[in-house]
Order: structure tokens, then sequence, then C-alpha cells
């Protein structure tokens, strides 16, 4: 088909309008991408760069790690020593409270009496008591008591005790009586006390 003159030239307008604009756009395109492209290119290099920083950092990395399992080795050969460090510190504790009320009563020296004293140092447990009387210088009464032998002594020469013992004995009185002024049993005693 024959096209006309201006028919021809219309199209080639409209072609060329077409084409111009469609070339604008490549144009732009074109910029765009050359824009881009130091950019692209900088991104490619900065991922070349962080290769090679993770390759250098992988030796640092891996002594990093092997550190950790050494001293996790480490505190598993120590965790047996610690226990063994802590049940002995329990075993202590154990034993100074087992051994703190002896200590304590050790310490505590009860303060006995005079009488208890004599009782203990004419037992043998002390070897004297405060006085300084010792087991050789203690007797037992009749009554059971421990009391010194000078004052046992004493007490047996004592001239009313020994004239109230012979009345009783003349008058042959048993148990218990008074010697009440004004009685027998005291004029007795009396008698026999002046003499």
């Amino acid at each position: 088909m024959l096209l006309t003159r201006p028919f021809r030239l219309k199209i080639f307008c409209i072609f060329t309008s077409v084409s111009s604009s469609i070339f604008k756009t490549m144009a732009k395109a074109m910029k765009a991408m050359k824009a881009a492209a130091p950019a692209k290119a900088m991104k490619v290099m900065k991922k070349a760069a962080m290769k090679r920083a993770m390759k250098a950092a992988a030796p640092a990395k891996a002594m990093k790690a092997m550190k950790k399992a050494a001293m996790k080795r480490a505190a598993k050969a120590a965790a047996p020593a610690k226990a063994m460090k802590a049940m002995k510190k329990k075993a202590m504790k154990r034993a100074m409270k087992a051994a703190a009320p002896k200590a304590m009563k050790a310490m505590k020296k009860k303060v006995i009496s005079a009488k208890l004293a004599r009782r203990h140092a004419f037992a043998g447990k002390l070897n004297k008591t405060k006085t300084g009387l010792t087991k050789s210088d203690l007797v037992k009464n009749k009554h059971g008591k421990v009391v010194s032998k000078k004052a046992s002594l004493r007490a047996k020469k004592n001239t009313w005790i020994v004239a109230c013992q012979q009345a009783r004995k003349e008058l042959k009185i048993k148990g218990f009586a008074v010697f009440k002024k004004g009685t027998p049993l005291y004029k007795k005693a009396k008698e026999l006390y002046t003499k």
C-alpha cells in the first residue's frame, strides 16, 4: 500500500515525537544508572571489605570460643574441689556447734560453795578448798556432813556439849530432849558443867 507524502510525514512526526520521548526517558534512565553506579560500586566494595574483615576476625572469634571452652573445662575441674571446700566448711560449722556448749561450760566455770568445795576435796575432785583444806584435813561427822578435823575435835572437847551428853547418859534419856531451864536434864547438865 502506498502512503501519501503528507500521511508519511504525519507518521514520521508521530514516530519522532514518540521516539524522542522514549529517548528522553532512556537518557534519564541512563543518567540515573550512571548516578547509581558509584553507589552500587560502593555497596559492592563495602560488601567485599566486610568479607575480608570477617575472614580476619574468624581466627580471633575461634580463639575466643576456644578460651570459653577452656574456661568451662577449668570450671568443671574446679567444681569438685569447690564442693569439697564447701563440705569441709559445713562440717567445721557442725563441729563448732557441737563443741560450743562444752567450750562455754569450760569458760563459765561454776562457782561452788564452801560446803561443796569441802565435799569435792574430801572425794578427791579438788586438791584443796579455798581456805586451803586438803583431804587429810577433812572428816565426815555422824550426820554425813564433811567438816574439818580441827573443828570436829574442838566440838568434841566443848565442855558444855560433854556435860549435856553425860547428863543424858546418867538420866537414861534417849531420843529428842530439850535442855530448858528448870528441867531435870538442864539441872544435871549444869551441875556437870560447873564441876
